[in-house]
């Protein structure tokens, strides 16, 4: 019966018992019966038969305890006393001496512990001292180990059980040039010390089949190839993407050693609740409205193209059919009046699901640097490169009209370029490149102390995946826009019947009223007409009075 003991844990103590066969050399019973620990190898034995050494007669039964192995006439012996009448008397007995011997147990306890760390002790029976309710049976231990080894070009450790049945074969001698690998992940490269840079690397396995950047350098990013590793630092970036038009939209990581120069252009936005989000960041905001935009409440003004806003501030806006909502209030000014005319400005709040569109006005023609943006303005933010980077052969971005600045991050990367080109140095963002490298003892490509002018890599341009991506990880806890409320019906706004058969919903006035949809319900039955009432849609193209 298999029964498993917890080595660490397990309270007993156990006691050796008799071997059942007695030992047929002096260099058995040595070899297999435990000994004693340090210096004190000690241990008594008998013999059944009577040996005879050295004129001396050892009696069968007659104790015999052993001291040590000795060399004695060039022979290996061990060195027994014998208690004899008057004194003890020193023997030395041969190794190869034969006979029936049989150890003398003493009464001693052994921890489990004990028992496994010695090969003789673990190979014996032993039986329990203190039970504590198990069965005082004979038991035979088979403890079960773990091996923990390293494989070649594998960082993990392999652990083998004992019990696993396989063949070992030990190539030490075959295999001494074989210099064991342990890969390391730009993760694991960030936790270097410093003085391990610069070095050559040899790349063991190199990024997905996907890649998540649109890079000169992604190419020799392959298995086999070398890679030289100048250090490992924490790069501020901005990422930034194109606005959306008919061609598709690209996306930038812009680093802060970017030598271009950005001027503002005017953001636009489609509801007032994103008019009030960037206002919160920008105070005293104006606005232009570029496209017609009306409340479902009456109570509420409508927007005409050209009429301008300044942001004021967050209200509560009370209208006749939709209750108290909040609101953004805002000083309009129509596009007939004068913009510095106080006297023609007229204070309003409009609710934060309302729909237009609103362009905003700048008169900042001012050419920031990447630095100056993050320390001066909170982003998003929309601009246009006025000054391309000088240093890059072909500036992408200056070929956009607009860029839109999103959120700058932090992130870890590690400075590599290519031995051919030593000096063109590239970042490696170590949280979105997959690849392992192991560092070589080669030299460095280049003499010792002349050490090449470093140029740094200041765009890189990303995929789409790459911004979703970035943007699961960066979601805010903002809460979402207000949705446009039901409206709710009541008699004050029920209009009376028409000359015909049909209610119509109010009009606006003439000439501002783009082509839409209108409900009309009839109300009385002519029988030459219909036997019910219908309730039909028609698409109001013009109103002529």
């Amino acid at each position: 019966q298999l029964l498993p003991l917890p080595l660490a844990c397990y309270p007993g103590s156990f006691e050796l018992l008799p071997e059942c066969l007695p030992y047929s050399t002096v260099e058995e019973l040595v070899t297999m019966v435990p000994a004693g620990t340090g210096e004190d190898r000690s241990f008594c034995f008998v013999s059944h038969v009577d040996v005879c050494y050295d004129g001396l007669v050892v009696r069968s039964g007659e104790p015999l305890t052993f001291i040590s192995v000795v060399e004695r006439r060039g022979r290996r012996a061990a060195h027994c006393i014998m208690d004899g009448e008057q004194e003890q008397v020193s023997l030395h007995i041969p190794l190869s001496c034969h006979g029936e011997f049989y150890e003398c147990l003493e009464e001693q306890s052994y921890s489990l512990s004990q028992l496994l760390a010695s090969p003789q002790l673990c190979s014996r029976r032993v039986r329990l001292c203190n039970p504590q309710g198990q069965s005082r049976g004979t038991l035979l231990l088979h403890p079960v180990y773990e091996i923990q080894a390293i494989m070649h070009l594998r960082k993990n450790l392999v652990k083998i059980p004992s019990t696993l049945e396989v063949d070992l074969i030990d190539v030490t001698e075959q295999c001494r040039d074989v210099t064991f690998i342990s890969p390391l992940s730009l993760s694991e490269i960030l936790s270097q010390p410093h003085d391990a840079f610069p070095t050559l690397s040899e790349i063991l396995e190199g990024p997905e089949s996907q890649p998540l950047f649109k890079c000169e350098w992604l190419p020799a990013l392959r298995k086999g190839n070398h890679l030289l590793i100048h250090g490992a630092l924490h790069s501020k970036m901005v990422l930034a993407s194109t606005v959306a038009g008919k061609k598709p939209k690209r996306y930038f990581l812009i680093l802060q050693s970017y030598g271009g120069r950005f001027r503002r252009r005017p953001r636009e936005f489609h509801t007032v609740y994103d008019l009030s989000v960037a206002a919160s960041k920008n105070a005293g905001m104006k606005v232009t409205v570029s496209k017609y935009c009306e409340s479902l409440d009456e109570d509420i003004p409508a927007l005409s193209i050209g009429d301008q806003l300044e942001v004021l501030d967050q209200s509560q806006v009370d209208g006749s059919c939709l209750g108290k909502e909040p609101g953004l209030v805002c000083n309009r000014v129509s596009d007939e009046c004068d913009d510095d005319d106080d006297e023609d400005c007229e204070q309003i709040s409009l609710p934060m699901y309302l729909e237009g569109n609103f362009l905003e006005k700048i008169s900042d023609h001012t050419k920031y640097s990447i630095r100056d943006i993050c320390e001066k303005f909170s982003l998003p933010l929309d601009v246009k490169v006025v000054v391309r980077d000088p240093s890059l052969e072909n500036d992408l971005l200056g070929t956009f009209s607009t860029l839109r600045l999103e959120e700058i991050t932090l992130e870890p990367t590690v400075l590599a370029s290519v031995p051919a080109a030593p000096e063109d140095c590239f970042h490696l963002p170590a949280k979105w490149i997959n690849m392992s490298v192991s560092f070589t003892k080669d030299p460095l490509p280049w003499e010792k102390n002349k050490a090449p002018v470093l140029k740094q890599q200041s765009l890189i341009e990303v995929t789409d995946n790459f911004y979703y991506d970035f943007r699961k990880l960066t979601v805010s806890d903002t809460a979402p826009p207000p949705r446009p409320p039901k409206r709710r019906t009541s008699s004050s706004t029920v209009p009376e019947k028409t000359k015909g058969l049909a209610k119509v919903l109010p009009l606006p006035s003439v000439g501002t009223i783009p082509p839409r949809l209108a409900k009309l319900t009839i109300t009385e039955n002519p029988p030459r007409l219909c036997p019910s009432p219908v309730r039909i849609t028609v698409r109001v193209v013009s109103v002529n009075v």
